[in-house]
């Protein structure tokens, strides 16, 4: 469970706030009206038309989060690791993707706004959500390409497509101190069981 208090101007706090999951238990304070009145993030509907990505308040305070959600907003799901558009003051269009598997069982999302972003995937289901645990693609990414990790400004990880479901391919892209760009195409197979198997990187 993800949750992003009242807004703040520091990104780094936000970040630090967002990684620990402070604030779980405000979870049960998302009513079925913050669900009403969420905004629904770009794209965010699964093919299925089963759930949708949206940004709510929790009951009567500034205090937000980013939520799965049934598609008719009779129940919330689960938290995202998103930051908010009111915590942030920046759109989710641009720094926000979201990709749902064929079959609405699986979710990727990256939050673009940290300084080194990361993957998540999700398995999903009614009643909740799993995090799948990912091979740490910065540190393949690196390797491969001989670049320092202490030599990056910053990184992202983007997910690009599923292919058949249980395969995404991601770009991972890196800058390092003195500007220059280095980015590498990978896929993850995801096992039935939840393993995410790392493969080599696409031709």
């Amino acid at each position: 469970m993800y949750f992003v208090p009242a807004k703040m101007t520091k990104i780094a706090t936000l970040t630090i706030t967002f990684a620990l999951g402070i604030g779980a238990v405000f979870a049960e304070s998302i009513s079925p009206s913050n669900l009403a009145s969420g905004k629904m993030l770009p794209n965010s509907e699964s093919p299925d038309k089963r759930f949708v990505i949206l940004e709510v308040f929790h009951g009567d305070t500034t205090q937000n989060s980013v939520v799965i959600a049934l598609s008719n907003r009779s129940k919330h799901i689960d938290s995202l690791p998103i930051l908010t558009e009111h915590a942030t003051d920046r759109p989710h269009k641009g720094r926000t993707i979201i990709q749902w598997s064929s079959d609405s069982s699986l979710i990727s999302v990256s939050d673009n706004l940290p300084k080194h972003s990361k993957l998540h995937i999700f398995r999903v289901t009614n009643t909740g959500t799993m995090s799948l645990p990912i091979p740490d693609l910065l540190k393949r990414c690196a390797s491969d390409l001989g670049v320092e990790i202490d030599s990056l400004r910053s990184s992202g990880q983007l997910p690009s497509k599923w292919v058949n479901g249980s395969i995404l391919e991601v770009t991972v892209q890196m800058k390092t101190n003195r500007g220059k760009l280095f980015s590498n195409d990978y896929r993850l197979f995801i096992h039935e069981i939840g393993k995410v198997e790392l493969t080599p990187p696409t031709e």
